[in-house]
């Protein structure tokens, strides 16, 4: 089966590991240059990260991220409103563990790298045959696919292309991730600041 995965993102990587742990060798797209943009800071629970175990990559994950053991919001002048310990909930499911974005798609990428995998490359038109999707991209070629995968984000021009123009809603929230030297934050804790200000998001490690 030939199949086209358009967007390099985790979730586009995530699906073409999979798909190439079944047998399958499928092609990714991504329009980006390279990798070195790739976000900040994101964490997993328990479920969201239970299909690493399936990849055999939890492991590696697990060694390479921080695990955030207590969680606590603050109000804008600094002062604590609530504080939880994640113990109960990782004792009984597993950790909530943290990293950069950048070392997750290492990690993924890790895992398909002798895949197709084609940067500074977009999808510009699909051709629906019936049994087939012709695709066309930025570069001027055409291929032809039995299945075409949409994984490239919020502004996704797969779905675009297929549904037409959507209604945009935005929430105006707003707020900045950043990581903090280790004496600003006790090790292991989530910090989150809520208040007139947008939302600020502070996490330590050991």
């Amino acid at each position: 089966m030939r199949i086209l995965i358009v967007g390099a993102g985790i979730g586009g990587m995530t699906l073409a590991a999979l798909l190439k742990q079944r047998g399958y060798h499928p092609t990714l797209i991504e329009r980006a240059a390279n990798f070195d943009h790739a976000g900040y800071m994101l964490g997993l629970w328990p479920l969201g990260y239970r299909v690493l175990h399936g990849l055999g990559l939890y492991e590696q994950f697990a060694a390479e991220t921080l695990e955030c053991k207590h969680y606590e919001v603050r109000d804008n002048h600094g002062e604590l409103v609530k504080h939880w310990s994640m113990a109960p909930i990782s004792d009984r499911f597993g950790p909530n563990l943290s990293c950069t974005r950048p070392q997750l798609v290492k990690l993924l990428h890790s895992a398909i790298d002798d895949l197709d995998l084609r940067f500074n490359t977009t999808l510009e038109t699909l051709e629906d045959n019936g049994e087939t999707v012709t695709a066309s991209f930025n570069d001027g070629s055409t291929e032809t696919f039995d299945l075409v995968v949409g994984a490239d984000g919020i502004h996704s021009k797969v779905r675009q292309m297929i549904f037409g123009e959507q209604p945009y809603y935005h929430t105006n929230w707003g707020g900045w991730v950043w990581w903090v030297d280790l004496d600003q934050v006790p090790p292991g804790n989530l910090r989150r600041t809520l208040g007139c200000r947008p939302l600020l998001w502070h996490l330590s490690h050991d």
